[in-house]
Parts: structure tokens; C-alpha cells; sequence
């Protein structure tokens, strides 16, 4: 029984060769045909910017400016996807259509830009995109042709194996490790070079210790205490010189006052010179008097102009030193001790480290057993599943096999883990990328998928030429794989081989018309005379006989029957 379609339409204006075209589409296995350069990878391409993949000038229709691609889906409501659609604050009601949307628009300048809705919301194109990866997988052209890297081949056995937990746990304990290895190799190179500088270091602190710190704080205060002092010695002198000469004014005054006073008796008419020359004499007392007042007011200065220029002079050498202001020096110092102290706890700092380093060692070899316990287990469920399929796949002698490698543990486990495969009996198994052929890449992948996406809820999934390489009995297999797989999943491929095209649920053809001016692709679906006409065309080519005819229904006579 066909489970509910995921993808229900598809609308599509001016892409490529893509004038315009509408969809529609149903649950099970659709497949799109068409000669070659028909234009069936233009639908893939509209289709994954409707998803958003990253767009380009060419997307566009000649001769157009804007071009617009609707994709409509009525998805299963998955943790996940409800997840993503609340986080983006987007509504998706239960049961409700999920619209993409993306448009494309050519500016008078050449350039291109492009926007995003979902569900009529206008989004960032990496909105576009997360919610689109939750309900449609796009595997592209040589999708196979990746399984050949052991990368892939590990991610894919571990997704299998249902390991995501356990691979979680070994990345996390993985960063851990790392940081706590680095920290430890800072810490040491730190020390080293702390070993090479520890004697610079103690010389400078030595040096610094031996300047007055507060007065280089102060170092202003110093230089205007000393401009002070300065002048107050300088007008200390010149008071002094001025005393002299007064003292020797008033000696010589004093002296003339006393004669002249011994002349009154026979001059009386000398008396006011006499009085004149006694008035100086008061005049030029009291002047010294008052000098001496003033002098001897003044304090003992703390220090004397010669210890502040040595003080000066200190901070000055120290700073020109370490070419820094005088006023810097106690940061300066400040700093070389905290370096110091650092120092001193780096051993202790590196005994912490090293024992941080080993706990994260033990706790990532601890994540790593348990991924590699849970890998291992995985193997003969590996072995049971896939060997049914590869039958079905027209391998039925093909063993495929994980290989695990011990490694030191990095992100990825303990081990590399790669496939090797036989395709008969009798033939060692080898690594997956030496022996296997485009053919049998691409029946493995589809039987790996098969495996993938048994226990995931249904989802839209495109499978784009994963049919290459094959042809004959093989093909029809494939066909009858991907018609299983769309029993539970909405599947939809291109494909060049009408024995996978003949088990179909629906049938698209691609056809691509051109008059002298224009070029235009057209998509419809093929009703079942169609269906048989087109599947006789890819049998026989563009003359078909009625042998490509009979054969044509015999395929559909045995797809239905399968």
C-alpha cells in the first residue's frame, strides 16, 4: 500500500528552457524520461532552487528577468520538521501544505538577486533550505561515485547502525581532549619561555625595586617642589645682599647722625638735616626688621634641591631604560611582578593541565569503545539486511563488508572504517573503490538507501540517474528496488533505461520543442498507451518497431507482476 505523497506540486516559470509548467504528483515511484538534451536535468535543477541550492545568471530563461519556482508538499509532521518550522517562528497547521518558494530576479545591471518565502513568510534562503532538508533528499547525478570515499562510507554504517549518540559523544570528547592538549602545550611553551626571561625579569625587578615607586607617581609634584626650592634659595640670596647693604647704610647713617648732632650746639640751623638723617635711620631700621620677620618665617625645607635632583635623575635613567615616562614606572612594575607571580605558578599550572589532559584522554578512549562496541554489534544486522537486497539488486553472490582499522582516536573513533567488497565468490573482499563498477556503486548505493531510509518516516526522496551504468536484468532490478522503496517513500527519478522506467507508479515525459526564434520544454504525464509508446522509444530508439512495442509491454506485464 502507496503511503501518503509528500510532494504534491510543482510549479515552474521561466528556468532554463522551462517557459512554464505545472506538476502534479502522487505517492510512489514517478520517473521522468526523455531523449537526450531533452531538458530533464532543467526539472532537477528547478526543483533543488525551489529547495535552496545556490543560484545562478543562467537559471534564467533567456530573454527573461524573473523567474519563480513553487514547490508544495503535505509533509509528515516530524519532531524534526516542527523543530526547525517553530525555531524559524513559522507555522505548519497538522495535516496543512508546506509551500517553497523561491524567486529569481535580474536587475538592469546584470546582477541577481534572489528571495525566499515558506508557506507565504518571507525567509532568509537558509531558512528555505532547513526546512527543505526535512522533507526531501535530492541525490544527485553521481551520488554513487561518493560512496567510494571512506568518509562517506563511514558516515553512512554509522547512520546506518543507528551511532549518532555514540559519535556525538566521541567528537565532544574529542574537542575536550584537544583543548585541554593544547592548553597544556601553551602552558609549557609559556614556561620555557618564562625560563629564558626569568633572569631579565628578576634584573628589572631588582632595578626598579631600588627607585622611590611614590615618588615617580608624584614625579609632577617633584619637579614643582624642586622649582620651589629653587626659588626661594634664589630670593634667599638676594635678601641676604640686600641686608648687607643695609646694615652698611645704617652703620655709615648712624655715624653721620652722631656727628652732626655734636654740630647743633654752634649750627642750630643744621637741626632739620638732623632730624631728616635720624628719620632715615628709623626708616631703614624698621626695613630690616621687617626682612628679618619674613626670612625668619619661612620653614626648614624636608629636602634640599640636591637629593631631589638625585631623585630626578634616578627616575629619569630608569625610565629612558625601559622607554617608558618617569610616571609609568610603577605600572611597570606592577606588571613585571604579576609576571613573576605567574611564573612562579606555571609548574603548578602545568601539573593541573597534565592531569586534565589525561582524565579527557580516558573519557574520549571510553567514548571511543563504546563507538566501536556499537559498530561492531551493528555487523551481522549490516549483513542479514543488505543480503536480501543485493539479491533483489542482481547481486546475489556479492558480499559487502564494514572494514574497521585501529587508528589513535581522533573525532571519528578509534578505528577507519571503510567497506570492502566481492562481487563473487571466490574473490577477496577489497576496498569498495578499487573493485566495484560504476554499476554495481550504484545498485549498492540504492540497496544502502534502502536500508537508510526503512525505519525513517516517509519523506520525498530524488533519486537523479542512480540508474547509470546499468542495463538488461540489472536494470529491471533496480526498477523493482526503487518501486519498494517507494512504498513507504515518495520517490522520484530520471532515468535512460525503460526497464526501470516500466515500474512506475506515474510517468512524466520531458520533451523539448524549438521554432526559429525560441526553444521551450515541455513536461505532461503519459497515460498507460503512452507509457507503453515511450518505453518502446527508449528501447528502440526514434525508429520503433513493433519488436520494441512487444518488448515494451512485456516489461509492463512483468513490473506489474513483480
Amino acid at each position: 500500500m502507496l503511503k501518503e505523497v509528500m510532494l504534491t506540486a510543482l510549479t515552474i516559470k521561466n528556468i532554463a528552457l522551462i517557459e512554464s509548467a505545472m506538476l502534479d504528483f502522487s505517492a510512489g515511484l514517478t520517473v521522468f524520461t526523455g531523449e537526450t538534451g531533452a531538458g530533464k536535468s532543467m526539472l532537477m535543477t528547478a526543483l533543488s532552487l525551489a529547495l535552496g541550492a545556490r543560484a545562478e545568471v543562467g537559471h534564467l530563461r533567456s530573454g527573461t528577468s524573473q523567474g519563480d519556482i513553487t514547490a508544495t508538499f503535505r509533509p509528515t509532521p516530524t519532531p524534526a520538521l516542527m523543530g526547525v518550522m517553530e525555531e524559524q517562528g513559522l507555522a505548519l497547521e497538522a495535516g496543512g501544505e508546506l509551500m517553497l518558494r523561491r524567486q529569481l530576479s535580474l536587475s538592469d545591471s546584470g546582477s541577481l538577486t534572489s528571495r525566499a518565502w515558506v508557506n507565504g513568510t518571507p525567509v532568509p534562503l537558509a531558512t528555505l533550505a532547513a526546512v527543505a532538508d526535512h522533507v526531501l533528499e535530492h541525490h544527485g547525478q553521481h551520488a554513487h561515485t561518493r560512496l567510494m570515499a571512506p568518509g562517506t562510507q563511514r558516515d553512512l554504517y554509522d547512520t546506518l547502525a543507528d551511532a549518532e549518540a555514540e559519535k556525538q559523544a566521541v567528537q565532544h570528547a574529542h574537542k575536550a581532549f584537544t583543548q585541554a592538549e593544547k592548553h597544556l602545550r601553551n602552558l609549557e611553551a609559556k614556561q620555557e619561555k618564562a625560563e629564558a626571561e626569568q633572569e631579565v625579569l628578576e634584573a628589572h625587578l631588582k632595578e626598579l625595586n631600588t627607585i622611590d615607586l611614590d615618588e615617580a607617581i608624584n614625579y609632577a609634584n617633584l619637579l614643582e617642589k624642586r622649582q620651589r626650592l629653587t626659588a626661594q634659595s634664589h630670593l634667599a640670596g638676594a635678601l641676604q645682599g640686600v641686608d648687607e647693604h643695609l646694615a652698611a647704610s645704617i652703620s655709615s647713617l648712624r655715624n653721620g647722625s652722631l656727628a652732626l648732632d655734636k654740630t647743633l650746639g654752634t649750627a642750630p640751623e643744621l637741626e632739620t638735616a638732623a632730624n631728616t638723617l635720624t628719620r632715615l635711620l628709623t626708616e631703614l631700621e624698621d626695613a630690616t626688621y621687617a626682612l628679618a620677620r619674613q626670612t625668619s618665617s619661612w620653614e626648614e625645607p624636608e629636602t634640599t634641591i640636591e637629593a631631589i635632583d638625585d631623585t630626578l635623575h634616578a627616575l629619569k635613567a630608569v625610565a629612558r631604560k625601559h622607554t617608558c615616562q618617569p610616571e609609568d614606572l610603577p605600572a611597570l612594575h606592577a606588571k613585571l611582578s604579576a609576571e613573576a607571580q605567574s611564573f612562579a605558578g606555571l609548574e603548578q599550572d602545568i601539573k593541573e593541565a597534565k592531569v586534565a589532559l589525561t582524565q579527557a584522554e580516558e573519557s574520549l578512549k571510553k567514548a571511543c569503545t563504546q563507538l566501536t562496541e556499537k559498530r561492531q554489534s551493528f555487523i551481522p544486522t549490516f549483513q542479514s539486511t543488505l543480503s536480501p537486497l543485493l539479491t533483489a539488486l542482481n547481486l546475489p553472490k556479492a558480499t559487502l563488508l564494514p572494514h574497521m582499522s585501529p587508528v589513535t582516536p581522533t573525532a571519528f573513533g578509534a578505528e577507519e572504517l571503510s567497506f570492502l567488497f566481492s562481487a563473487n565468490p571466490g574473490q577477496p573482499a577489497q576496498p569498495l573503490g578499487k573493485v566495484a563498477s560504476g554499476g554495481e556503486l550504484s545498485r549498492l548505493m540504492l540497496a544502502l538507501k534502502a536500508v537508510l531510509y526503512g525505519n525513517q518516516p516517509p519523506k520525498t526522496l530524488v533519486l537523479d540517474e542512480a540508474d547509470t551504468g546499468l542495463g538488461g536484468a540489472t536494470a529491471a532490478a533496480v526498477g523493482q528496488a526503487m518501486r519498494r522503496l517507494a512504498e513507504k517513500h515518495q520517490v522520484l527519478t530520471i532515468t535512460h533505461h525503460a526497464q526501470v522506467a516500466a515500474h512506475a507508479h506515474h510517468h512524466l515525459k520531458i520533451e523539448k520543442t524549438s521554432t526559429d526564434t525560441t526553444t521551450q520544454t515541455d513536461i505532461h504525464g503519459l497515460t498507460q498507451a503512452e507509457k507503453e509508446q515511450e518505453l518502446a522509444r527508449m528501447l528502440a530508439g526514434k525508429t520503433i518497431t513493433e519488436e520494441a512495442r512487444a518488448a515494451a509491454q512485456t516489461l509492463l506485464k512483468q513490473a506489474s507482476a513483480a
